[in-house]
């Protein structure tokens, strides 16, 4: 079964650091010297030259080595640059290495390669000039070693997405000139408090310390703002945080990513202060209160709001402005009531919105049709109620939806077949993944015929309805459908031999209608057990122990 993509988790690749060195152009070619050290250094590296981009291009006959993939030169030819990330290296890095032969790196970005959890050489500390070091993403294990501290001029240290283990390196705090240090997803563990870096750190501008096996301890009288005061990017989810962090005024922070945390109490009046927060993630903590109303209102920056599997009250109050910049709005597992703002049709870049898991009291959001950058909407276990009609004038309307998932509430009538065909989106193959799940309402008349348009289905729950009439058959002509859920319903008739034609579904219910007669025969829908076919009485042959009579003839192909 292909890898289905979850929503919120959204989520999201948010960060990416761009680092520019002031480096002059290469006038003359690299010395002798140089371009012997780099041709040593490649007959050491394991790596797969099919896939590599760089190291191919290092020919020994080619004098200057200026010219080759990842090598930047300074003006008298000394390699002062090296960029071998994603070039399948597996070893060859180590402490022997002829890579520090290279004494006047300022760059070494080593990323997303596999060292086979071998550790990170400690001679990295020899190459003083470096100002950019990334090993992110490449096997690394063992400790950070303390060496490092040796590179005073360090502006830019990466080293997240390793194996690093061992108690958080206080030896981190020597580099006095880093503007950026990212050490996420690694098992670094350890208690750390922001005191530590208020005082040799304040030139940092990014700060992640995410995903790790660390304790983040933050005190009232610690203002960030006047300790780093260019802080754009603060992330420190998954760090055992109970209380905020107190930036003050922090008027140049962009993202704040304080998701997985044990921290209580209501969102802190400073964030409304934070005027140019793009993405702000306060995902599965324990707060409580109301949902400030300047985040609402926040304008064009703020794209993500994640505030989702929180304690938090009340309505959404505030009014979305006309210059909305939001792309994700993520609201779900709190105890939210209320309706959805009419405003919200101002955020004309949303492409998610989850309100999944609320008390939400409301009907179904027409207005929302009209922005045609929604992908998905999710209202899931809320109060919803009332008919999916939303009037005339509809054909223009959700045509990019890929995910509708309004299960578990009280929706009611038909669903109007014209509807669907709205639904542009989910015709094509080229979407990653689409789903459709309106499973416990209480929706009535039959599935429309025109459901076998949506040919780039993956996923269909129509369960625990009021559904009536026969199973259409134009869904045996979702080829890429994996799941098909249409129990406790009052579907009768025969079960269309087109569902044979699934060869991709993977999980069956069809439980607990009036369907009759046979079973098709089909490689597919044999895999599936009694349990799939259970509570119609009129179904027969296998699966199930009870025998077809003779009187009812195998469906043909």
């Amino acid at each position: 079964m292909r890898t289905q993509l979850s929503f919120l988790g959204f989520l999201i690749p948010f960060y990416l650091i761009f680092f520019g060195l002031d480096m002059m152009l290469v006038s003359a070619q690299c010395q002798i010297n140089q371009h012997s050290v780099l041709i040593q250094l490649k007959n050491t590296l394991q790596f797969d030259s099919s896939h590599s981009t760089k190291l191919v291009s290092w020919n020994p006959n080619t004098t200057d080595c200026c010219t080759w993939g990842g090598v930047t030169c300074s003006i008298n030819g000394q390699v002062i640059g090296l960029d071998l990330s994603n070039e399948t290296i597996s070893s060859g890095i180590n402490d022997s290495s002829v890579l520090f032969n290279l004494k006047n790196l300022e760059s070494l970005n080593l990323a997303e390669n596999d060292f086979h959890l071998r550790k990170i050489p400690s001679r990295l500390g020899n190459l003083a000039s470096l100002l950019y070091l990334n090993l992110s993403n490449s096997g690394f294990s063992g400790q950070i070693p303390g060496e490092l501290s040796l590179l005073t001029r360090l502006d830019t240290l990466v080293l997240s997405s390793n194996k690093l283990e061992g108690e958080f390196p206080r030896s981190i705090f020597e580099l006095q000139k880093l503007s950026i240090l990212l050490l996420s997803s690694n098992n670094l563990s350890g208690t750390v408090s922001m005191e530590d870096f208020q005082d040799r750190l304040s030139n940092l501008t990014t700060l992640d310390l995410s995903y790790n096996n660390l304790s983040i301890i933050t005190s009232d009288n610690i203002t960030l703002v006047n300790h780093f005061p260019n802080l754009s990017i603060l992330r420190l989810a998954s760090c055992n945080l109970l209380k905020f962090p107190n930036p003050g005024n922090q008027s140049r922070l962009t993202l704040l990513d304080l998701s997985n945390n044990k921290i209580e109490g209501n969102i802190p009046k400073w964030i409304c202060n934070a005027s140019y927060l793009k993405i702000l993630d306060l995902s599965n903590n324990r707060l409580n209160g109301t949902i400030p109303q300047c985040l609402i209102e926040f304008g064009r920056n703020l794209a993500v709001l994640d505030l989702a599997h929180n304690d938090l009250i009340g309505q959404i109050e505030g009014t979305f402005p006309s210059n909305c910049g939001l792309n994700i709005l993520d609201l779900r597992g709190n105890s939210l009531e209320g309706k959805i703002p009419q405003s919200l049709v101002n955020c004309t870049m949303l492409q998610f919105l989850n309100l999944a898991n609320n008390m939400m009291n409301d009907t179904y959001p027409c207005s929302l049709g009209d922005n045609t950058k929604l992908r998905g909407l999710v209202l899931r276990s809320n109060r919803f109620h009332g008919s999916m009609r939303c009037g005339q004038n509809q054909h223009d309307k959700w045509s990019n939806l890929q995910i509708l998932d309004i299960a578990h509430n009280s929706f009611s009538g038909v669903v109007p077949a014209e509807f669907l065909l709205q639904w542009r989106a989910m015709m094509t193959g080229t979407v990653v993944y689409t789903a459709i799940d309106i499973s416990d309402n209480q929706f009535s008349g039959v599935i429309p015929l025109t459901i076998g348009r949506l040919k780039a289905l993956y996923f269909l729950n129509v369960s625990h309805n009021e559904f009536t009439g026969s199973i259409p058959p134009s869904i045996g002509d979702l080829s890429q459908l994996e799941t098909l859920d249409m129990s406790t319903n009052k579907l009768t008739g025969e079960i269309p031999y087109s569902l044979t034609r699934l060869s991709f579904l993977s999980y069956l219910n069809l439980s607990y209608n009036q369907l009759q007669g046979r079973i098709p025969d089909g490689i597919q829908l044999s895999t599936f057990g009694n349990d799939s076919y259970i509570g119609n009485e009129g179904l027969c042959g296998f699966p199930l122990s009870k025998a077809c009579p003779r009187s009812i003839a195998p469906v043909p192909i």
